[in-house]
This record gives structure tokens, sequence and C-alpha cells, in this order.
């Protein structure tokens, strides 16, 4: 786990039965209503509950190894699963030209058989709170583990903060600041950037 991230964990939240069921129910919904069966009489299912819960972070592990870090409500979490089973079936499907990066390596990981599992890291949060923490993580691993998430990363909208001194597999070429790091500030700026970066106020974690 990256550094700086254990705090944020709320271990009765993860534990939660309610919690684990709104996302059931979620799921359940974005899936196009409820499974349950029809009665004798023919009559149709009962509608499933518009369930809303509060925003989460969550984490995907393939083979044990932490791959992606995401926010969501309800089967948010399980979404990425579900599309990539989808084409991971489909035949003639060309995984090297799926997109984004998350969802080619996800599909991959799947034909090759690994284990794949996805964990809520903490919930009850708002949207702020969620987005915070999910970008906060993601920096983290990335400079901590450059390379190991599959969350596509643009380290031109980073804070510098989470630069790693090296990083060999950008998606794209243009999303990887130039090595040596070099410090320059600009006219207005409150801190110091990387040569290649964007103005700060813009800089964000990758997604």
């Amino acid at each position: 786990m990256a550094k700086g991230t254990k705090n944020i964990t709320t271990p009765t939240q993860l534990r939660s039965k309610e919690f684990r069921s709104k996302i059931g129910k979620g799921i359940q919904a974005a899936a196009g209503g409820s499974r349950r069966p029809r009665s004798s009489g023919g009559a149709a299912p009962m509608p499933t509950e518009d369930v809303q819960i509060s925003t989460y972070v969550y984490e995907i592990r393939v083979d044990g190894v932490v791959r992606y870090i995401g926010k969501g409500r309800n089967g948010r979490m399980y979404s990425h699963m579900i599309e990539a089973r989808r084409t991971a079936n489909k035949p003639g499907v060309k995984i090297a030209n799926l997109s984004p990066h998350f969802r080619k390596m996800l599909v991959r990981a799947i034909r090759r058989g690994a284990n794949i599992k996805e964990k809520v890291i903490t919930a009850d949060l708002t949207d702020d709170a969620a987005y915070a923490i999910e970008h906060h993580m993601i920096g983290s691993f990335h400079k901590n583990h450059p390379g190991q998430l599959w969350n596509t990363i643009d380290e031109r909208f980073m804070s510098p903060e989470y630069l790693p001194d090296d990083w060999s597999n950008p998606v794209h070429p243009l999303y990887k600041v130039h090595r040596p790091l070099t410090p320059i500030k600009s006219f207005g700026e409150d801190q110091p950037r990387f040569f290649g970066q964007v103005p700060f106020p813009r800089m964000q974690a990758g997604k």
C-alpha cells in the first residue's frame, strides 16, 4: 500500500453488511433491475429500489497486486469487470487496440485467468473527500511504485511531490515529464513545478 494512506481506512465501514448490501442493490439497478423470479401468476418482478449511497474509494488487485485505484457509488467498483468480461468473451477482439489502458490490461488479465478482486478502501465519503483520497493514493503509488498502477498517469498534470526519479512505461510519451527532473518556477506560481508540466493550479493525479 502506498505511504500516507493508513489513516483513511475505516475497518468498521469496510465490514458493514448494510454498505455491501447497498452496493449489491446498486449493481442490480445498473444491470437493469431486480433479478427476482416472476411469481407463479406471471406478474412482473418487483422493481429494484433506487439505492443511492455515499461515495467510496476502491482498489482492484490482479494476482494480489494493486493495479487500479478509483472512486464511485453503488456498483461502480464492479462495472470494470462486467465490461471487461464482455469484451474478453467477444471473438476477434484486438486487445492492443482497446482503451483506456486499464480496460486493455484488465481484459488481458481475464484472458490469462488472473485472480482479480475488488475491495472498498474507505466509504461514507463526500465526492470531494473521495476525489482527494483517490488522487493522493494514485500519486503516492506513482511516486513509490512507478508503473504498478494501470490507471492512466499523466505527469504533466500531477503535483510535483508525486513524481518519481524514474518511470519507464507511460501510456503515451507526452505523459512522461523529462528526466532528470528540472524544477522551474514561473511568475505567479506559489510553488515550483518541473519542466514539461502545466501550471500548478491545473495539476492533478492521473486517472
